[in-house]
């Protein structure tokens, strides 16, 4: 937490790091005008704010471990629900509510990558998508990441969470030889569908 922060104090910063990449728009392809979306681990809330700005009938949630980034965020975007929690303890969401749930490079923060899973797959409704985005293998290296995942091991946490239909999407330029963009969906049918 003290570490989160210290970060989204410079959120100038963070908005330039995440300017580039094709995930956030990626995941719109994912979201209906009128959906309920919850982005776990928001941070400044980009995914929030383009899914606010470009499905505008959407509900949009946030939540984030860092209370400093999560007040910010909530006077900048009032129409944006911005909550602070942390993966693991979730209790205050609404069960079987949210059509997507969104976790940008968040798992390999984590150490227990498996409860995000199960946190969001009981937050979704039945047929809501999660869309998970996290670093491949060791593409990308950092001394924050607890974990460097591969293809099955992100397969194993979708199926042991009761996750079905999963998707790896392949991104657009370089982002697809660094990054699993990845969508399960709850209660859906037994095919695994990969590309």
């Amino acid at each position: 937490k003290i570490y989160w922060d210290y970060i989204y104090t410079t959120p100038a910063k963070e908005l330039d790091y995440w300017k580039d990449t094709n995930r956030f728009p990626k995941a719109l392809d994912y979201v209906k005008d009128g959906d309920k979306f919850i982005d776990i681990g928001c941070g400044v809330g980009i995914p929030s704010r383009l899914v606010k700005r470009m499905r505008k009938d959407c509900e949009v949630w946030g939540v984030d471990l860092s209370e400093s980034v999560i007040n910010k965020n909530k006077s900048e975007e009032p129409d944006i629900r911005f909550e602070q929690g942390c993966v693991g303890n979730l209790d205050n969401l609404p069960k079987n509510y949210f059509d997507v749930v969104f976790a940008g490079e968040l798992i390999e923060h984590l150490d227990d990558p498996s409860v995000l899973f199960n946190d969001a797959h009981r937050i979704l409704k039945k047929g809501g998508k999660l869309i998970v985005t996290t670093p491949q293998n060791d593409g990308v290296i950092s001394p924050e990441h607890l974990w460097y995942f591969n293809k099955d091991d992100v397969e194993d946490m979708y199926f042991n969470a009761g996750f079905k239909n999963l998707e790896f999407v392949d991104l657009p330029d370089m982002e697809h030889i660094l990054v699993f963009f990845t969508v399960g969906v709850k209660g859906g049918g037994v095919q695994c569908l990969k590309q």
